[in-house]
């Protein structure tokens, strides 16, 4: 017991033993004074602190389980995740005639998150393709691409690349007459 605790102790001591005889003899008074009920009080005293004494080691079992530390094992540290441009951002020149690719520096597994706007407000399409739908995009054949948009001034670009490439980023004007300038903003997220 420390010094501080001392004071806290012989406060509570003492208030327990007054609240004690106040309830004692109310009690005794309650069971009709005298010496019949001192008696009845004093053997309801002591079968409570026989049965206090009797529950105790339960009691302060189930105090003292709740209080135990719970060892949580240490969590891995978080690998913070890389992040450069997918390409440089440009502006590149979009001509009327044909689509314009642009190399992405990707491998399988990064995101690419960013987006695309042309600098004057005009209308152009977009894809992410590998190489094989690169190809068929300039022959004019139909392809297939994992991200893209069409008629957009600005756009949002957000894909995972889902295989070893090459990747391209095509710029397109479709059946649009004049040029474009389009600024490229890819970022490459690598785990």
């Amino acid at each position: 017991m420390t010094d501080d605790s001392r004071p806290i102790f012989v406060a509570k001591g003492v208030g327990a033993f007054f609240g004690f005889l106040l309830l004692f003899f109310g009690v005794s008074t309650y069971l009709g004074g005298g010496i019949t009920g001192i008696a009845v009080s004093v053997f309801l005293a002591v079968g409570v602190a026989l049965g206090l004494l009797l529950l105790w080691p339960r009691l302060r079992q189930q105090s003292h389980h709740p209080n135990v530390p719970v060892q949580v094992p240490p969590q891995p540290p978080v690998k913070p995740k890389e992040s450069k441009q997918a390409c440089p951002p440009g502006p590149y020149a979009v001509i009327s005639d044909a689509p314009t690719k642009i190399r992405l520096n990707v491998e399988a597994g990064d995101r690419i998150d960013g987006y695309l706007e042309e600098i004057d407000g005009d209308y152009f399409d977009w894809y992410v393709v590998d190489e094989d739908n690169m190809i068929r995009c300039l022959n004019g054949d139909d392809f297939d691409h994992i991200d893209g948009d069409e008629n957009v001034h600005a756009s949002k670009v957000k894909c995972k690349i889902p295989h070893d490439g090459p990747w391209y980023l095509m710029l397109d004007l479709e059946m649009r007459r004049y040029d474009r300038k389009v600024e490229v903003n890819l970022r490459v997220i690598r785990n």
